[in-house]
């Protein structure tokens, strides 16, 4: 049998200060050594290069359930919500991942008392934007994860972040906000598109435009700001229920809640519609998504297989295919992806790293 990939684990896991528990040592015990058959997944491409391995490292807690993460130069960015509504644990936290095997926390921010629950997260340069139930969107500085700062709120600015592109900030408020961030620490709403969304459903294809998966028509969509006032819709496809969406190399990806296909790949060209022309049938529901260079890290809701972690590849442009697989505990819920780290949130404020290593 061909094979493509390989999981290891390694060590035990760890908890980043808040001591180690049953459940932890438990998830380790439930993760095996996998390799996996080259064409299991992908009869369009019987013949797939050797891909990298998945090293599933640590797994570490947080006190709350993680709402947004987002991840660069091997630090991972996390918003939470606290277990109680009287709980004074902050709600941004920062960890340091350089050592997979040994992350860190390494500041924290936001008091819950008062800023209450925090809403979507979005890195530029050294600014960290998130939106806060009581005080709106929020700037902090995150040059020096030991001393976080907030810089500002704008409460009339209320907008959960969606992405960067350029110097501008996409952001879910009353609409789909285009906000320009020329003054990073004082962002200025230039336009509003009137879709409604999660900040998962928002992918900034450039600075002006932004696909964007409508869940009241059931289409994707772009977006174009080139005049702010007055945004426009230029090009859609019809489709069925998205769970993410995410760009790769010139493509628009879906994870679909659907198991036939749990990917679709969408590509758009400049005109009026967009095509779909790829898809990758894993088994499973697609459940969340995470760009890493030209692949694809989907997590998946299993319903008859081990394996609910998967990294396509988005080199052909109508065919994503496996490169590798892994099993998690439990079905990844939110990812994120930094060089060759996937950050993997299962749940219960549990964060697993998975390593991609290339040969």
């Amino acid at each position: 049998m061909d094979c493509y990939a390989s999981v290891e684990t390694k060590n035990k896991p760890v908890q980043v200060g808040f001591g180690p528990t049953a459940r932890e040592l438990l998830f380790a015990s439930l993760l095996t050594l996998t390799l996996c058959n080259c064409g299991k997944w992908n009869t369009n491409n019987p013949t797939v290069p050797v891909g990298p391995t998945l090293t599933v490292g640590a797994v570490f807690t947080l006190p709350g359930e993680v709402q947004a993460m987002a991840a660069r130069d091997s630090r991972l960015f996390v918003c939470i919500r606290p277990p109680s509504p009287d709980s004074v644990t902050k709600l941004f936290y920062v960890v340091d991942a350089s050592d997979p095997m040994n992350p860190q926390v390494v500041g924290s921010a936001l008091d819950h008392g008062q800023y209450g629950w925090v809403y979507g997260l979005a890195l530029y340069g050294s600014y960290a934007y998130v939106n806060t139930y009581n005080e709106g969107l929020t700037v902090l500085d995150i040059s020096n994860p030991a001393a976080l700062r907030v810089l500002a709120s704008y409460d009339t600015l209320a907008a959960i972040p969606a992405g960067i592109a350029g110097c501008h900030l996409y952001a879910i408020g009353y609409g789909l906000d285009y906000l320009s961030l020329s003054d990073p620490i004082h962002p200025r709403r230039e336009g509003r598109s009137n879709i409604y969304n999660e900040p998962r459903l928002v992918a900034p294809w450039d600075e002006t435009r932004c696909a964007v998966f409508d869940r009241n028509r059931h289409q994707v969509l772009i977006i174009d700001f080139t005049s702010p006032t007055a945004p426009m819709t230029i090009a859609s496809s019809s489709t069925t229920s998205l769970y993410g969406l995410t760009l790769c190399a010139g493509s628009i990806f879906g994870a679909r809640s659907s198991t036939s296909p749990a990917v679709l790949q969408f590509t758009w060209t400049g005109g009026d519609s967009i095509c779909q022309q790829g898809r990758a049938d894993l088994p499973g529901e697609g459940q969340c998504l995470a760009t890493l260079a030209n692949r694809i890290a989907v997590g998946v809701g299993r319903s008859y297989s081990d394996q609910n972690f998967f990294l396509l590849s988005a080199s052909s442009p109508q065919s994503p295919y496996v490169v590798g697989e892994c099993e998690l505990p439990y079905d990844p819920l939110l990812l994120a992806a930094d060089i060759n780290k996937i950050y993997a949130y299962i749940g219960s404020g549990y964060v697993y790293i998975v390593e991609v290593i290339e040969h």
